[in-house]
């Protein structure tokens, strides 16, 4: 074997566990989700949402090589939110965005707080959904997967949505094939009353 032979290989070995993990962890979160919906800790709390926000987003735009189609405009604020299901809110939908969006085209992640709540966009210009796939993100479904090729599980969206709910936000798609999606994201400013 050649120098470089091994380390392409090695390179593919480490992409492949990175993805599996990634869908373990996924699945794990999953599972947990729809057996405990309650908030997993008395106070949650994201001090500076928008950093971790920014971060999370720019992770996703690094492991697809898109550091340059990532469009970033945020105000911060603290959330009542634990910050590991912030960031994986945040993650599952840009990964969505670049993961079904052309390099070269940007998605757009915007976040501020608005009156009565935070808001969260992720945008991309990408295949987009229709509405029968729109209404069965709810369920673990992973779309198109006989005409394009694509890694992981299909629970992104459900995982999002399911976060959002969790601390009495809402998740919304809007989505035209062809032209790209939008979700939105509305999370309270303050603690759901227990």
């Amino acid at each position: 074997f050649e120098k470089e032979e091994v380390l392409e290989s090695l390179r593919a070995i480490h992409t492949s566990a990175e993805r599996l993990h990634r869908l373990v962890e996924n699945l794990l979160i999953y599972v947990q989700l729809q057996d405990d919906a309650t908030l997993p800790l008395e106070h949650p709390h994201t001090p500076d949402a928008g950093a971790l926000i920014a971060e999370a987003a720019r992770e996703r735009a690094h492991a697809y090589g898109r550091e340059e189609d990532l469009d970033l405009t945020i105000t911060t604020t603290a959330l009542p939110v634990h910050p590991f299901h912030l960031r994986k809110l945040v993650a599952e939908l840009t990964d969505n965005a670049f993961k079904f969006s052309p390099p070269g085209h940007p998605v757009r992640v915007q976040a501020a707080p608005g009156d009565d709540a935070f808001i969260l966009q992720v945008e991309d210009q990408g295949r987009g959904m229709t509405a029968e796939q729109i209404r069965h993100t709810e369920a673990y479904v992973q779309f198109g997967r006989k005409t394009t090729e694509q890694q992981g599980g299909g629970l992104g969206l459900s995982i999002a949505r399911h976060l959002a709910t969790l601390y009495g936000g809402t998740l919304t798609l809007e989505s035209t094939p062809g032209q790209g999606t939008r979700v939105v994201v509305r999370l309270p400013l303050t603690p759901p009353l227990a």
